[in-house]
């Protein structure tokens, strides 16, 4: 009736057809990560929120609050294309399988783990830009730096973490109080 009945025009047909469901397929992933990465930008924002609260007893001093969000590092995240998600009280990102870490919340402390291939100049970029969004500090980029230039395994212990390189890795682990501003 519809469907044509020689071969050329069959496999034709069904190529077409796949074409069109491999470009659905894309552009519902590039949605999903859009309205991923949104959602997790209310999560980030929510959950220092919650942790501010937490914080000051249950108050509402909203300035407070607001200085305790970490917009620098929150900023960062948005501003790098990670990709984003929640797992076991962390919030996980990754980027190209080049970096990828976490941030956690607990006991009155922030953390922030980063972990990048050295071989690709943009992680270590990256890695540089979220110890500075994190907590400020020339000490832990020249560890870094430094670390790297030498290309030996070892481990630097900072006053707020350390910096280590294992092999093709770089490794961050810095903490900060949530008292301070984020």
């Amino acid at each position: 009736m519809f469907l044509p009945q020689d071969t050329t025009s069959m496999v034709l047909l069904l190529i077409a057809v796949g074409l069109i469901v491999f470009s659905a397929r894309a552009l519902f992933k590039k949605a999903k990560k859009a309205l991923r990465k949104r959602y997790f930008a209310g999560l980030i924002s929510g959950k220092a929120l919650l942790i501010g609260t937490l914080l000051l007893g249950g108050g509402d001093d909203v300035q407070t609050l607001l200085r305790l969000t970490p917009s620098p590092f929150q900023q960062f995240m948005l501003a790098s294309d990670f990709d984003l998600d929640y797992r076991d009280n962390r919030i996980l990102f990754s980027k190209d399988k080049a970096v990828s870490g976490y941030v956690q919340f607990e006991e009155q402390r922030a953390t922030v783990f980063l972990s990048a291939e050295i071989g690709y100049p943009q992680s270590v970029q990256t890695v540089y830009e979220a110890v500075n969004a994190f907590a400020p500090s020339a000490q832990a980029v020249s560890s870094i730096q430094e670390l790297i230039r030498q290309k030996v395994n070892r481990r630097i212990l900072l006053p707020n973490g350390y910096v280590e390189v294992k092999g093709s890795k770089v490794e961050v682990r810095l903490e900060r109080p949530l008292a301070t501003p984020l």
